[in-house]
């Protein structure tokens, strides 16, 4: 097959996929066009890493203060039980 029709069919399925996955998707869902150029799919990656690390914290010092309470309720190694 000639290069030249190969690169022609590679560039009109390129285009294509631009005009469906860019413009009449986004028409069609009623989001913005041009979506590959926002920055919010970084922004919400950015949010769920912060809010996860967020709940890790929080987890963390639960379980330290649980721990603690356990350890003072536990009797020490002189005293009865």
């Amino acid at each position: 097959m000639n290069p030249i029709i190969v690169i022609e069919f590679a560039l009109l399925a390129a285009v294509l996929w631009i005009l469906v996955s860019q413009i009449t998707l986004p028409l069609v869902r009623g989001t913005k066009l041009f979506p590959m150029f926002t920055r919010e799919p970084k922004l919400k990656a950015a949010l769920a890493a912060a809010k996860q690390a967020r709940e890790e914290a929080a987890l963390e010092s639960r379980i330290a203060a649980e721990g603690a309470i356990k350890e003072a309720s536990q009797p020490q190694h002189g005293e009865p039980k």
